[in-house]
């Protein structure tokens, strides 16, 4: 059983202090250096504490620590990599680029990483709570469990998934950013196609507990056929899922290898699949992009295969003279979209008169549209997300991280840097019980928990709706999993009599 170790959550409290007196001194001193040298600090403590998940010294399902370590990681990467983008692409310094293309003081874009910095240090305070760690270490001993169970189960259920996924394809119902299915850009999405990504994610866990146990496998030549098979069609599905999906399949892929390994690979085998994987990624979402850019010239992505549309960008990129410059349109578009706080920046910067805070509207009207379509189709009539900002703040976003600590401070002000924590803490609190009401076997508490580590872990990317549909979503398997107990249940009195 794992043991929360409290020197290295207390190391992990002095070090994000730290952080903070560290841009507190860039805010006032204006001075871009420490920016980046504050940056690389935040991602070297963060990345030192999240391996600590992947290596077996902490209970990897202490997801709300992860969401905090995560949230101050991405702050200070994005940061970074911003820094790097803006200067390849426009040759200025990223302060200069904030207040002259973003048009906001970058002094505001500062506070703005000050505010998500505390929101993330308070929330980990939560997650330390006594009340979350017994159901914490519960999952994980059940979850853990799937090591034992054989092979030829574990094969059974990958080749069928692949044979779903493959015709999904084939069929032209998988199609870039969106599935061909009427009416669905529009926001009317049929009720499977949310359990469609639970199989998604499902595929990445058991592939993951193939690569572990096929050291021991009698077939292993056969299980190497079916993971890399699985590593290739997850890679092209999630690949329609936009870049951030893309990347984050092969974080969930190793967070449920050294799960069931109880270790990080060696030092070794890191560096050959870094070296691997970075030239692949960086192709592909370049890639991506293109595709993005150049729709009106490889036709319509709802009216032909993503095979087709695939080979047709190709060939565009391939004889078109202005493929470098849609390498360099890839690049300005990463140079603002990495910079995460821009909303919570531009939002920080308005006059008091400016701001008309929701009080909650954000969350009422999420938890609204959680309710299944059929129960209550007039839920379309509840803003949420970029609407509700350009009704209530008079700003207008397009293609921006809907995080949940912006909407902390857009509804509560700076009282939303304890309200809106406390909600993620009551939310996984639920979670935890939601699993253990019933008692799941190791593969279908994989199943129902597999999808919550893209929200987890990407706390700066994802919204309310996605945290509501996942707790729906548990809520019915819970259900569907109460009445099949009592029908079994009934069946064995039947038998007895």
């Amino acid at each position: 059983m794992l043991k929360v170790d409290s020197k290295i959550n207390t190391n992990f409290i002095i070090s994000s202090i730290i952080l903070i007196l560290l841009w507190i001194i860039s805010l006032f001193g204006d001075s871009i250096e420490l920016s980046y040298f504050s940056a690389i600090f935040g991602c070297i403590f963060t990345l030192k504490y999240i391996s600590k998940f992947f290596n077996g010294s902490l209970n990897p399902f202490k997801f709300l620590s992860i969401a905090s370590a995560t949230l101050i990681l991405t702050t200070n990467l994005s940061w970074l990599l911003s820094g790097l983008f803006v200067y390849n692409s426009f040759d200025i310094n990223i302060f200069n680029f904030i207040d002259k293309s973003l048009n906001i003081n970058h002094q505001f874009y500062i506070e703005a990483i000050l505010y998500t910095l505390v929101f993330s240090l308070i929330l980990f305070f939560f997650s330390l709570s006594k009340l979350l760690i017994a159901d914490e270490k519960r999952l994980y001993i059940n979850i853990f469990k799937a090591v034992l169970i054989k092979n030829k189960i574990i094969y059974t259920i990958i080749i069928l998934i692949i044979i779903l996924e493959i015709l999904l394809i084939n069929s032209n119902f998988i199609t870039i950013r969106s599935f061909n299915q009427e009416d669905y850009q529009a926001g009317i999405i049929r009720w499977y196609i949310p359990y469609l990504g639970y199989i998604f994610h499902f595929h990445i866990a058991i592939a993951a507990l193939l690569i572990v146990k096929v050291n021991y496998a009698k077939h292993k030549n056969f299980s190497y056929l079916i993971i890399i098979v699985s590593i290739l069609l997850l890679s092209l599905i999630f690949f329609t899922r936009g870049r951030f999906q893309f990347l984050f399949t092969y974080v969930e892929l190793l967070f449920w290898y050294c799960l069931f390994n109880k270790k990080l690979p060696t030092i070794k085998n890191i560096l050959i699949i870094t070296f691997i994987i970075l030239p692949f990624a960086y192709y592909i979402i370049l890639f991506g992009h293109y595709i993005r850019l150049t729709n009106e010239y490889i036709g319509d992505f709802k009216n032909q295969s993503l095979i087709t549309t695939i080979e047709n960008a190709q060939k565009y990129i391939n004889n078109s003279v202005s493929a470098n410059n849609i390498q360099d349109d890839s690049f300005k578009n990463l140079s603002s979209r990495t910079l995460l706080n821009y909303p919570l920046a531009k939002s920080l910067e308005l006059g008091a008169n400016q701001k008309k805070y929701l009080k909650g509207e954000y969350l009422i009207n999420n938890l609204i549209w959680s309710i299944p379509r059929f129960l209550y189709p007039k839920k379309v009539d509840f803003l949420i997300a970029e609407e509700l900002i350009v009704e209530n703040f008079d700003l207008i976003f397009t293609d921006t991280s809907d995080s949940i600590h912006l909407f902390s401070y857009l509804e509560f002000w700076y009282f939303g840097l304890i309200i809106y924590p406390l909600i993620l803490f009551l939310y996984w609190r639920f979670l935890l019980f939601i699993m253990k009401i019933n008692y799941y076997n190791s593969l279908t508490s994989i199943f129902i928990l597999s999808p919550s580590l893209l929200i987890f872990f990407t706390l700066a990317e994802g919204g309310l709706l996605g945290y509501f549909s996942l707790a729906r979503d548990m809520l019915i398997f819970s259900m569907i999993f109460v009445f099949i107990n009592k029908i079994n249940k009934t069946n064995n009195l039947m038998e007895k009599k």
